[in-house]
């Protein structure tokens, strides 16, 4: 068996709301801050809207950001080629 132990840590800060104007139309906003330890610190938002309509169907409109961490394997072969990490 094989233990890693990773020094790696993340605290992260987020608050979503969600406005129902009435029965059809909603609006969604998001915000989140992730403190990393081997990474830069991320900010990353959302904005949606949906509309329901009277036949039962719906439409959405989305727009965000979003911040992943590499793997563990693509994180090693970073370090490899780049002398300055």
């Amino acid at each position: 068996m094989i233990w890693v132990h990773s020094h790696f840590h993340s605290i992260l800060y987020g608050s979503r709301h969600v406005w129902n104007f009435n029965k059809q139309v909603t609006l969604v906003v998001g915000i989140r801050y992730e403190i990393l330890s081997d990474f830069d610190d991320e900010f990353s938002y959302c904005l949606g809207a949906t509309k329901q309509f009277e036949s039962g169907f719906y439409s959405k409109l989305l727009y965000g950001t979003a911040f992943r961490i590499p793997s563990y394997r693509k994180y090693l072969d970073v370090l490899a080629y780049n002398d300055d990490l």
